[in-house]
């Protein structure tokens, strides 16, 4: 009788112990620096959750990231008392603003701007416009690649990043670990697939054939691998949102070339099963203190194609300006801000924005926790925006705007030194919506 108790109490014990020795793991981890976006992340507006349909069991095919990989799943320890494990009556569903945009280089024979436009659609979720010809530019006008250049790119734009690293020979249960943890934090993740057309167009050595950004996923909890796990992502061509489960969606190269492709979808693809390539971006650069002072910003473009003018497709469109809105968020209403713009990633500052070289600053009084303003920019162009708690006294403020300035235009980015590439500006017939037309434009410095 004793045995039998002995054992009962055993069984009970390390139940009860398995998930506490998995947060130890990552808790630890975070201690021993093995996951570094808590120095300097800017803090990112909350993906919206939504609830999807009830799962009774829990897949049978769920494991747990085991303690070599932990670096591929560590997260804030803060937040983990608000996963969801296995067997919870609701999945949990993340999806992070970013609308679907089009790459261009579409059609055999032809390098693909994949990469730049996925760098274009992350800059504009944390505030940035980089045009894809930009893009390119920064890195010698060559084709952007995970394993090349994404990651000079991305440096030279100012973001922090982190890419996915494994040593298992099969790492696609690691890697959707790796993807989910991310997303949840309001990460988005720049991920290299394979395409399901003929072997000829394909990368050679198994390496993945398209880059495409992942927004989303659906899943019972966020630290666990499950084959019914949804994800969210943008395949550049069209400008719908697609989702895959997992199951579905990891092959082998062969197996996913094996399969058909849909006349009314030629852009297919499959995520690598064996290898995972992956750069997960927390946000834009700066000191942890400067942070503090930083609050999220988020673009909303007009349209989800850029004018094509590059020498791939030779569609000779012309760059135009167009008006962007630009998105303040987590303010504390009646508090002093000051949005600033600065027209090239080298005159980006790590602190002292205030005190930085910017273009262009717009301040205002926050009424309510979110800010939205509308601007004109150069859709070949480069342009980055901070949002700023203003803590200058009266007397370094810009003056106030006089009555006229309520009728005046969003401000016009103006010709000059554009680090990335000059660029023509246009003036814009559209008429502001916003409060920066209500309040005072300085320009410190002409571009």
């Amino acid at each position: 009788m004793q045995i039998f108790f002995w054992i009962l109490f055993w069984k009970v014990f390390t139940i009860q112990l398995k998930p506490s020795v998995a947060l130890h793991e990552i808790k630890s981890l975070q201690e021993r620096g093995g996951f570094d976006d808590a120095d300097g992340k800017l803090s990112l507006p909350k993906a919206p959750r939504e609830k999807s349909i009830s799962q009774s069991e829990p897949s049978s095919d769920a494991i747990e990231a085991s303690p070599d990989d932990a670096s591929m799943m560590a997260r804030e320890p803060s937040q983990m008392k608000d996963l969801k494990l296995p067997g919870a009556e609701n999945a949990k569903k993340v999806l992070l603003d970013i609308p679907g945009r089009q790459m261009w280089g579409w059609g055999p024979g032809k390098s693909g701007y994949s990469g730049s436009c996925t760098t274009q659609m992350v800059g504009i979720y944390f505030g940035n416009y980089v045009s894809q010809d930009q893009v390119r530019a920064i890195a010698g006008g060559d084709e952007i690649l995970i394993e090349k250049n994404l990651l000079t790119a991305l440096a030279s734009f100012q973001y922090n990043f982190t890419a996915f690293e494994s040593t298992k020979k099969e790492q696609y249960k690691n890697f959707i670990i790796w993807l989910k943890s991310n997303l949840d934090m309001g990460h988005p993740v720049i991920v290299g697939v394979f395409w399901k057309g003929p072997t000829s167009s394909h990368r050679a050595n198994g390496m993945y054939d398209h880059i495409i950004p992942i927004v989303g996923y659906s899943s019972q909890d966020v630290v666990r691998y499950h084959d019914d796990d949804i994800i969210y992502w943008y395949d550049l061509y069209q400008k719908e949102m697609r989702s895959s489960k997992v199951i579905d969606w990891v092959r082998t190269r062969e197996t996913c070339v094996s399969q058909t492709l849909a006349p009314k979808q030629p852009y297919d693809y499959c995520l690598p099963k064996e290898k995972g390539w992956g750069v997960a971006v927390y946000g834009n650069r700066m000191d942890k203190e400067a942070s503090k002072l930083v609050m999220p910003s988020h673009l909303r473009l007009p349209n989800w194609q850029e004018p094509d003018f590059s020498r791939e497709d030779e569609a000779g469109e012309k760059p135009v300006s167009t008006q962007v809105k630009v998105d303040c968020g987590n303010l504390t209403p009646k508090k002093q801000y000051v949005l600033l713009r600065y027209n090239a990633s080298h005159y980006l500052p790590q602190s002292d924005f205030l005190k930085s070289d910017y273009e262009r600053q717009f301040p205002f009084t926050a009424k309510k926790p979110i800010f939205s303003t509308p601007d004109n920019i150069q859709t070949d162009s480069t342009m980055f925006y901070r949002c700023i708690l203003d803590t200058r006294l009266p007397g370094d403020k810009p003056p106030k705007e006089d009555k006229n300035q309520q009728d005046q235009k969003p401000a016009e980015p103006k010709k000059g030194d554009n680090s990335e590439k000059n660029s023509v500006k246009k003036p814009s017939s559209a008429k502001p919506d916003g409060i920066l037309a209500g309040h005072s434009v300085e320009e410190k410095r002409e571009r």
